[in-house]
This record gives structure tokens, sequence and C-alpha cells, in this order.
């Protein structure tokens, strides 16, 4: 919901793109592969899950902030803005719901 929402506020002209560029972002979520146990329904995912991690997010944060600063291409500023959606959203749930 949010990430198509972003997309049609923020690049009305090729919304389709963005939109489908931001659920990519959403692939992070790979490495719940290599949790043990595989699911755990109370369990938060950052500080737990290797590209959830804190050092990971501090480089999403450096190379977004590289990438925004660089409007060549606008599609790297559209990753950006799905992973730190998609982060704050996890983050979010952690201290509202756990």
């Amino acid at each position: 919901m949010v990430p198509i929402v972003l997309a049609l506020l923020f690049f009305k002209e090729k919304w389709k793109v963005a939109y489908c560029h931001m659920v990519a972002t959403m692939f992070v979520d790979l490495d719940h592969i290599f949790a043990d146990p595989f699911y755990e329904p109370n369990r938060c995912s950052i500080g737990f899950h290797p590209m959830h991690e804190f050092i990971p997010i501090i480089f999403y944060g450096i190379m977004g902030r590289l990438f925004i600063s660089n409007k060549k291409n606008k599609y790297r500023d559209i990753y950006f803005y799905g992973l730190s959606v998609f982060l704050w959203i996890v983050f979010t749930i952690k201290y509202l719901f756990f």
C-alpha cells in the first residue's frame, strides 16, 4: 500500500515503474531464509536478520544519500525510498506491537 501511494505522489509520470522498483526492494526480506527458526511470529526483523542489522541500514542510508545527490538516474532514488520506507515500517511495527 505504501509503495503505490509514494509512486503516485512523487513519480506521477512513471508511477508504474516506480511502484515496481519499490516493491523490488522488498527482496531484502530474502535473508529470512537464513533465520533459525525460519518463522517466528513474535520476532522483529530489525537486529535479527543479516540485511536488517544496523550496519547494512547505515549503508543503505549512505548509499541513498549519494544516489539522491546524483540526479542523473532517478531510479536509484526509488530504490532508496523503497528500502527506507520498508525498514521504517518494520521498525515502527517493532516498537508499536512488541
